[in-house]
């Protein structure tokens, strides 16, 4: 079923077509929020919020871009929105140093683990680097190797050209390298 049957049958209240996108986005939306807001509890309620307002605002809805493309950019207009009105109840310095996630500490594999223990080892790393590349870079990196969306799916949720999205992405790319040369065995 394309993006526009699926709509259609959610401006004509079909439950179960919402239920399913429903079932089908919400863990990769919410992940896409936390790595915005750093808050798992935060990034749930933005991402219900998004589908009760969808599905609320039915009649009205007229979505321009793919279904896809529409839903993550709505979360993240509400993880932004979410950390404006963060920062004007604390200070943005302690949300920075606060957003350190444990998951994301790199831990010594020794030579003998196995190979899957030296993925995740290895994955660890990455992920390390990535969290500390400059903003744009990263969300674009995320967008594109965690949430598996296209160039033309993540330049349509950031409203930026095709082109740019590539570039920052090649510059998410080469930053990691030289972070990471050396590092990986």
């Amino acid at each position: 079923m394309n993006d526009d049957q699926i709509i259609s049958r959610i401006i004509h209240g079909d439950k179960s077509i919402f239920d399913e996108l429903f079932v089908q986005l919400y863990d990769v939306l919410c992940q896409y929020s936390f790595s915005i807001v750093k808050s798992e509890h935060e990034a749930e309620d933005i991402v219900q919020e998004v589908f009760i307002n969808l599905w609320s605002g039915r009649s009205k809805l007229d979505i321009q871009t793919n279904l896809r493309a529409y839903l993550y950019r709505s979360v993240r207009n509400q993880s932004i929105d979410a950390l404006r009105k963060k920062a004007t109840r604390n200070n943005i310095i302690e949300q920075i140093a606060q957003s350190d996630n444990a998951e994301y500490k790199i831990s010594y594999v020794h030579p003998s683990e196995s190979v899957d223990d030296e993925i995740k080892r290895l994955s660890i790393l990455v992920a390390n680097e990535a969290e500390k590349l400059p903003d744009r870079c990263r969300e674009i990196y995320f967008l594109k190797h965690r949430d598996g969306l296209t160039i033309i799916e993540i330049s349509e949720i950031l409203d930026l050209s095709q082109k740019t999205v590539e570039m920052r992405l090649r510059d998410a790319l080469i930053i990691l390298r030289n972070k990471l040369r050396g590092r990986i065995i």
